[in-house]
């Protein structure tokens, strides 16, 4: 007697695509958040803008992941489409970005709003905490989550999450600050789109481009830069010694990009989201 096999949800390829999560942990996005505050403050900017405050060419990978990581932690809101799209920083972005005190109970409720907001997060907070260890978080993306009839999360880019995660609710001081209040009403609409705000693709025609990147400055260690579609380059730039992990951490990020590039094989490109 053999039991019935769940059909996969995707099925062109015959694989459960893993839920998405950010590309970078919070305090990162925060930096990035900081970075664009001091180019656009608290006004609406298109990809452009975006693309100079975090120093990246407009078309390079790591600017749309980027956006995708603050729009899936709501620091970053988002209206329209195409070349009328337009990014605004949220209240609760401007909130940890602005206030004049680090220590204010309004700024760490926008912090743990901000930190639990990506759904896979909120999933892990919920059912282990800041308690459950690598072991038991890995076994529950990869294994526990596919048995539930849910999508899993492969072996690479579970690696990526709970060190992201990890990351994320350590800087949030999460265990003390328990007090979560319900999110801004400016990052509601986000919550919607937290499904697909991962994938964040650029037209194929405009990905196609996406290996025109700036130069780099002399010394500079860029050793990684990303794909994310169809017809990106990578760029890997190095001065002086490589050490191991350095290399460790490049190849999970590869096998992460193609991971990505896979899935989005079967995507439509007609939108950025």
């Amino acid at each position: 007697m053999t039991d019935a096999v769940k059909k996969p949800e995707n099925e062109k390829t015959g694989r459960l695509r893993s839920p998405p999560a950010p590309f970078i942990s919070l305090p990162k996005a925060i930096e990035r958040a900081k970075s664009l505050h001091a180019t656009a403050q608290h006004h609406p900017v298109g990809i452009a803008v975006l693309a100079n405050a975090w120093g990246y060419s407009a078309k390079s990978s790591g600017l749309l992941q980027t956006a995708a990581a603050l729009l899936q932690f709501g620091l970053l809101n988002d209206e329209g489409s195409g070349d009328k799209r337009k990014f605004q920083l949220t209240n609760d972005a401007l909130r940890i970005v602005q206030d004049a005190d680090p220590a204010s109970e309004k700024r760490k409720e926008a912090l743990s709003r901000t930190a639990l907001f990506p759904k896979i997060h909120k999933e892990l907070w919920e059912k282990y905490g800041a308690s459950a260890g690598e072991v038991v978080l890995k076994n529950y993306l990869t294994l526990d989550r596919r048995e539930a009839g849910e999508s899993p999360f492969s072996e690479v880019a579970a690696d990526a999450l709970i060190s992201e995660y990890k990351e994320t609710i350590t800087y949030a001081d999460l265990e003390n600050n328990t007090s979560q209040s319900p999110p801004e009403k400016d990052i509601k609409e986000v919550a919607a789109k937290s499904d697909n705000v991962t994938h964040f693709n650029p037209p194929l025609s405009t990905a196609a481009q996406a290996g025109q990147k700036g130069k780099t400055m002399a010394g500079e260690r860029v050793l990684q830069d990303g794909i994310l579609s169809q017809g990106a380059t990578y760029r890997i730039i190095v001065s002086g010694k490589i050490g191991p992990k350095e290399i460790d951490r490049l190849i999970k990020k590869l096998e992460l990009d193609k991971e990505i590039l896979a899935d989005q094989e079967d995507d439509d490109y007609s939108d950025l989201v």
